[in-house]
């Protein structure tokens, strides 16, 4: 697929005029819930995920790199 042929509804951070902006109703977010589920859960599972993968490679150093808004 050539990018001309890619519909962008928005721009990197800028509102496109006279183009909807489809998540502002906040059902995507609604949605999106449901499918991730409780976070304080979720966010106990993926703890729990992470630290037994270093221990499980005998980490004694991270680093954390901000690359996202995070799970929570």
């Amino acid at each position: 697929m050539s990018a001309d042929k890619v519909f962008h509804s928005r721009s990197q951070g800028i509102p496109s005029e006279g183009v909807k902006d489809q998540y502002a109703d906040g059902k995507a977010a609604r949605v999106w819930k449901k499918y991730i589920g409780d976070s304080n859960q979720r966010t106990q599972n993926y703890k729990n995920f992470l630290t037994g993968l270093l221990r499980k490679h005998n980490c004694v150093k991270v680093l954390d790199a901000a690359c996202g808004t995070g799970c929570v």
